[in-house]
């Protein structure tokens, strides 16, 4: 009898828990567009330090949800084993655990969130896209077929009104390869001014190869500016009417760093799972960084990307929607 009751009433909370994510996406609509920033290597320490992100925690954190504070009772966490780049970046747009445990393991196997996105809704060329510092981001975006508008790296953006970018980024290259992210940036938001974009990856790097050679000050110039860009991309999409309004904002990280003389790497490090992630957009209510109970990943990024994109047959699991439905 006890288990006739226990499965009645898991029953009832899958029905209303259904009925609930069918009400959200009727709310959200077809409109809706997500735009995934992501700061490599930055450490929850640094983030949460409202002298260096000034103006997000100023004028932003309160307009969204902001996650991983361990003030907070909040965890944030990578979804893989060693602690890498590659492997992080492939869950987010894989949205499941990955067999890679190196920066080298080649282009994704399976169909990744932005293919899935250009199949499901037939979206053009330009809807979703992939802009990134890293080269390597294209391997976790894309299959070896390359079936999206992609930038990843060094390579130019092949469009009108990135001339002068592309010679610019040409003629100032960094030790690590690849690009800068203050060229990635503006190639970035010039691109979502003029495409105005369903879904698109902008994958910064700076920090992390400065925190790599130990150069603190480079590591820290790097966070002052993304600070600014996030205030830029905000106000950007404030001034687009319509799209603006419509745009849902993703900030993460791929992994955290060591603590102490061990901040300079992450492979490995225990500390390196602990991340933050931001959510801002129209259906998310204004909480600031909050608390709850069960453990975020990159995992429930491609869910909510999903989700907030009209997608029926979600891949993955709700906790994020979970926190805004909370």
């Amino acid at each position: 009898m006890k288990l006739f009751k226990y499965i009645l009433i898991l029953g009832l909370v899958l029905s209303c828990r259904e009925s609930a994510i069918t009400e959200f996406q009727s709310r959200v609509g077809d409109k809706g567009n997500v735009i995934l920033l992501t700061l490599d290597g930055v450490r929850y320490e640094e983030f949460f330090n409202k002298d260096i992100f000034r103006t997000f925690w100023d004028e932003h954190a309160s307009k969204g949800i902001v996650l991983g504070d361990p003030k907070k009772k909040s965890r944030a966490r990578i979804a893989n084993t060693v602690m890498l780049s590659l492997p992080g970046y492939k869950t987010m747009h894989e949205g499941s655990r990955v067999w890679c445990r190196t920066n080298k393991c080649g282009p994704s196997k399976k169909e990744t969130l932005g293919e899935k996105l250009k199949r499901v809704k037939s979206w053009n060329n330009h809807e979703v896209g992939i802009i990134s510092s890293w080269g390597k981001i294209c391997d976790a975006a894309m299959r070896k077929e390359r079936s999206l508008f992609h930038s990843c790296g060094d390579m130019k953006v092949k469009l009108p009104g990135h001339f002068y970018l592309n010679e610019m980024q040409e003629a100032d290259t960094p030790i690590w390869g690849g690009r800068y992210d203050k060229y990635t940036f503006e190639h970035g938001m010039k691109f979502i001014e003029d495409k105005k974009p369903r879904f698109l990856h902008l994958s910064l790097l700076d920090s992390d190869e400065y925190a790599h050679d130990d150069e603190w000050d480079g590591y820290m110039r790097s966070l002052y500016n993304y600070d600014l860009y996030i205030d830029r991309l905000y106000t950007l999409l404030d001034q687009m009417g319509e799209y603006g309004k419509n745009t849902t904002v993703i900030i993460t990280t791929d992994h955290g760093r060591g603590k102490g003389d061990k901040w300079t790497g992450h492979f490995f490090n225990w500390n390196s799972r602990k991340i933050w992630m931001v959510v801002k957009g129209p259906h998310v209510p204004a909480r600031g960084s909050i608390s709850h109970k069960r453990k975020i990943t990159h995992l429930h990024i491609r869910p909510f990307t999903e989700l907030m994109l009209g997608i029926k047959e979600i891949k993955g699991k709700h906790r994020i929607l979970d926190l805004i439905l909370d």
